[in-house]
């Protein structure tokens, strides 16, 4: 155990890093006018500050990226936990992500003594840490010859690997999420502990089971779908149908107080209706690579393979193509928490004990090894050169494919006015790539997150049109109750000189003191086009219910 401890450790210093290599690179060397802000610039750090800063004084949590009055309604505990860690938010934050992955490295390892036997462990991981997706080659390919228009069709591998298909350990750079990390020790510690029951049949392992998925339900509310899905063959096939009544049962109490907020809050469940629903299953296979289509493709020749964690295995590898067409499934991105790992246990088990492809490996030694050998030296050059251009960017102002991990000097000195010279309920407006960031003060941000803006593309429109002089910033405040708006120095946006209020850096600051902020109308309001899932449908179904009662 103690070995296992130490090599969690060294692993989880060694992807941490690498993970940041961008975060790292703008601190080492940032360019004139700009400042490490030590994290990467997307969309969701900010989001993830602004609770952690809001969880300081209350566990329900109001939407601050949207510009109305939304009262409180989300449930973040991981967040509310990294809220009591007694230090500054930034480093709070990277203490629990840090000590996350320190945890999921032992689940994966721990799983990979369970599903696989000795060596084909470490084989078993290598072959994770090469289902590289497929247009992750193409790009590597043209940034080798130096084509931009290349580089421009296969960027999209960029995002595979980085962003959609991260798990917060292996894969990542661009997301840096700790509810990934958090996710993929659900899924490990999930997949074992069924692995381990349907092999021994002991009771404790079923009792873990159900309190690791009513926690993970509890912690963050997508995996569980998974968990319960993949628990199902390997339990029905040995006529526990109870047993896996009981995870499910685990996984509904868990996700009780979702549930519960979703009925009470319009705008959370109009927030799950605008993020993704589906996929298309090949797009599984394109992210996860060569390893991913192995798989598929052993497992369709239909060999049976001995052991019951072989089962679960394949249950697991089975059931997320599945979850991914189905609809209503929440942020099914959250789904391939693991997924590469589970990839590489299936497909080491596969071969290891097929009939005819092991003798022939063991027949021709140096020809299976030059193959494996091949396909990791092809995955470790794209990896290569993906983290290069992780790092290139991160000290980048202006960077050409990802993303940076700079602010300007000024925006520390913003903030910090903002926060001084605005009330709690006040409605900021800002520069999409400034608001994300006053939204951590905590404020309530104009166009300050994809998702939870609920109308962000037309914020981010709005926010351009009043830099432009398009349309006079009274009327936004008019419309939305905007009170403190920080616009661009060099734009031509129509304000009354007399609500100017500061000048700071590139910035001019401008107040309108008798804006208040307006009631959440409702997406049926804002965007009565918009696609409805049947759980929103449900949950305001019953809210409906609920008020005619009360009435």
């Amino acid at each position: 155990m103690i070995g296992r401890l130490r090599q969690s450790v060294l692993l989880a210093v060694v992807f941490f890093a690498l993970n940041h290599v961008g975060v790292i690179s703008g601190a080492i060397s940032p360019p004139a006018g700009y400042r490490a802000a030590w994290v990467i610039r997307n969309l969701d750090i900010p989001q993830y500050i602004t609770w952690i800063n809001e969880s300081r004084h209350r566990l329900l949590l109001a939407d601050l990226h949207a510009p109305w009055q939304t009262g409180p309604g989300l449930f973040e505990p991981l967040f509310w936990l990294i809220a009591r860690i007694p230090l500054p938010t930034l480093f709070a934050y990277y203490l629990a992500h840090f000590t996350l992955f320190c945890g999921a490295f032992y689940a994966l390892l721990c799983a990979a003594e369970a599903f696989c036997r000795g060596r084909e462990k470490w084989i078993a991981l290598a072959a994770a840490l090469c289902a590289v997706p497929l247009y992750l080659f193409g790009w590597a390919a043209a940034f080798a010859c130096n084509s931009l228009k290349w580089q421009a069709v296969f960027a999209s591998g960029l995002l595979d690997y980085g962003y959609d298909s991260a798990d917060g350990l292996f894969r990542g750079g661009l997301s840096n999420s700790p509810t990934l990390t958090m996710g993929t020790i659900f899924v490990l510690v999930s997949m074992t502990l069924l692995a381990k029951y349907a092999e021994s049949s002991a009771r404790k392992f079923w009792i873990a089971l159900c309190a690791v998925t009513f926690v993970s339900a509890l912690m963050h509310p997508f995996e569980v779908f998974l968990i319960v899905a993949a628990s199902a063959v390997p339990l029905l096939m040995r006529r526990r149908i109870f047993d896996w009544l009981g995870v499910g049962i685990s996984g509904f109490l868990g996700l009780t107080p979702y549930l519960l907020l979703g009925i009470k809050s319009e705008w959370l469940r109009d927030a799950g209706d605008i993020s993704p629903s589906s996929f298309h299953p090949l797009t599984i296979a394109a992210k996860f690579g060569l390893p991913c289509i192995a798989a598929a493709y052993f497992l369709a020749m239909r060999f049976r393979m001995p052991l019951p964690s072989d089962v679960v295995l394949k249950s697991w590898f089975i059931s997320i193509p599945i979850l991914f067409v189905l609809p209503g499934v929440p942020f099914p991105l959250h789904l391939l928490n693991g997924f590469a790992y589970c990839t590489g246990f299936l497909l080491v088990r596969r071969l290891a004990t097929d009939k005819q492809i092991r003798p022939a490996m063991e027949r021709h030694p140096r020809a299976a090894w030059g193959i494996f050998g091949a396909l990791g030296a092809l995955s470790a050059a794209a990896l290569a050169v993906f983290y290069a251009q992780v790092w290139r960017d991160g000290k980048n102002p202006d960077p050409l494919w990802l993303l940076n991990t700079l602010e300007r000097t000024e925006q520390k000195t913003l903030i910090d006015w903002v926060r001084d010279h605005s009330a709690p309920d006040a409605l900021v407006f800002a520069p999409i790539d400034v608001a994300p960031w006053l939204a951590t003060i905590p404020r309530t941000t104009f166009a300050s997150h994809d998702l939870f803006s609920i109308t962000y593309p037309k914020q981010a429109e709005e926010v351009e049109k009043a830099a432009k002089g398009e349309i006079p910033m009274q009327e936004i405040v008019d419309r939305y109750g905007v009170r403190i708006a920080v616009i661009p120095a060099k734009s031509a946006a129509r304000i009354p000189a007399e609500n100017w209020r500061a000048d700071i850096g590139p910035w001019k600051i401008y107040e309108f003191p008798g804006a208040k902020l307006k009631p959440y109308p409702g997406l049926k309001v804002l965007d009565p086009g918009v696609r409805r899932s049947a759980r929103s449908r449900v949950l305001g179904w019953i809210a409906n219910c609920c008020g005619k009662r009360q009435e």
